[in-house]
């Protein structure tokens, strides 16, 4: 029986992936290094790794990558204060899934840009708990942050259904033992996923419908 769903925020909650992004450019391009979307894409979104790290190992020293990580997150915390970046699509989902099961947040992202970006969205009224960067040692694609989540609402995974919009997120939830629904439209076939939605607005009645399965099958 399905008791609980555990929602990724950035990409699926709120649109921040791009001011990330944005971030993430300036302070590389500070230092002679051009980053696209597409790298970002692979290295952040699908690998999991420290885009500005990476990029910048060869280049730089670790105190020089230190400041860049400072002033990415600077740039990144300004930009998130300046509009309502929630998914409107998922408004809707969020609040009929709410009225039927325990939700929570499982997120790498800082607290402090956490509590920013969600500060005029109106979601966290529907949420049990929140996880975020500071509650794990090892984030997406490790399953810690979704072990963090279960251990801490006393729930087992098979009783779970994760929301992600990443391969990162995918492995971290799955390696957890979750099922996970993948909200988007993906350039590559996406493996190990209960289920695919690429609108939202088609999120609630797949929930339903994994909820009321008795043994689902992963995406081939």
């Amino acid at each position: 029986m399905i008791t609980d769903i555990l929602f990724d925020n950035d990409g699926v909650l709120v649109n921040t992936e791009p001011l990330f992004y944005e971030a993430s450019k300036a302070v590389l391009s500070s230092v002679g290094i051009d980053l696209s979307w597409d790298d970002f894409e692979e290295l952040s979104l699908v690998q999991g790794q420290n885009i500005v790290r990476v990029m910048a190992a060869d280049r730089i020293d670790e105190q020089g990558v230190a400041v860049l990580l400072t002033r990415r997150d600077q740039l990144y915390q300004a930009s998130l204060s300046q509009a309502d970046l929630s998914n409107p699509d998922i408004k809707d989902a969020v609040v009929k899934l709410s009225a039927k099961f325990r939700l929570s947040i499982v997120t790498g992202s800082l607290r402090a840009h956490f509590e920013t970006v969600h500060k005029n969205t109106g979601l966290l009224s529907h949420f049990h708990t929140v996880v975020t960067d500071e509650d794990f040692e090892q984030p997406k694609p490790h399953p810690d942050p979704y072990l963090i989540a279960l251990q801490r609402l006393n729930v087992r995974p098979e009783n779970c259904i994760a929301i992600e919009d990443s391969e990162r997120g995918l492995r971290s939830s799955t390696s957890a033992g979750i099922r996970t629904v993948m909200i988007g439209k993906f350039r590559s076939p996406i493996k190990g996923a209960a289920a695919i939605c690429e609108t939202p607005d088609r999120l609630y009645d797949q929930i339903m419908l994994l909820s009321s399965s008795t043994n689902p099958e992963p995406e081939p």
